[in-house]
């Protein structure tokens, strides 16, 4: 029997899980291939691991088993920043380097989710049948928290690495005055809720970006 990963991950008792995954990466004239390694590493928390395999760029996060960020690590070698962000209650506490320059700061945060790396926690919300939610995110270059809205758009079919599938799409976008500037759309296989694509820009100025599943084998 096919085990799907969504319900493996959320709603079995827990056990050791490692999974994964190669991305194609395109922003403009730009092309890499990002690697995903995802550990349940105790009974409430997994460790999530995004690296550029052609830079060294990458995102770690600390999720529990809801998919809300309990730590993020970030390192940017070409713009000399690499720090850790932890939080506690309402705050969350930066510690490290930024643009070669110590960072210790915090910041206070409404009392919603944190999801800093949405292809992986946006994955429990596409397969909950929920409409939409609000959600807090971190811009890693100002350290400035947006309050985002993600919502439920239905099941669509795409092709993804040369193949047509089912998936649940997600679009996701600023609130307030700032959603005017558009939104972005992730979507997830409907058959395990495994994050296969992404549309969209950093900002409504920038070149698009599209971010897909490879499906490479991976060790």
């Amino acid at each position: 029997m096919k085990i799907v990963l969504i319900a493996f991950l959320f709603l079995t008792p827990y056990t050791v899980f490692h999974k994964t995954f190669l991305y194609d990466y395109t922003e403009g004239d730009v092309n890499s291939f990002i690697r995903w390694d995802i550990h349940q590493i105790s009974e409430n928390q997994i460790h999530v691991q995004s690296n550029s395999l052609q830079l060294i760029l990458g995102h770690t996060v600390v999720t529990d088993t809801l998919c809300d960020t309990r730590s993020w690590s970030y390192i940017n070698e070409e713009e000399d920043t690499r720090f850790r962000a932890v939080r506690s209650g309402d705050w969350i506490r930066f510690q490290g380097i930024k643009d070669g320059e110590e960072l210790k700061k915090q910041i206070a945060v409404a009392p919603i989710p944190w999801l800093q790396f949405l292809g992986f926690s946006l994955s429990r919300f596409a397969a909950s049948g929920e409409t939409w939610m609000k959600f807090l995110c971190i811009y890693p270059k100002s350290l400035k928290p947006y309050t985002m809205l993600a919502k439920r758009k239905g099941v669509e079919e795409i092709t993804v690495a040369g193949h047509t599938i089912r998936a649940v799409r997600i679009r996701v976008s600023l609130t307030g005055i700032l959603s005017h500037l558009g939104g972005v759309n992730f979507w997830f296989r409907e058959s395990d809720y495994v994050f296969v694509r992404f549309e969209g820009t950093s900002l409504p100025w920038t070149s698009r970006i599209i971010y897909q599943l490879n499906d490479r084998p991976m060790p």
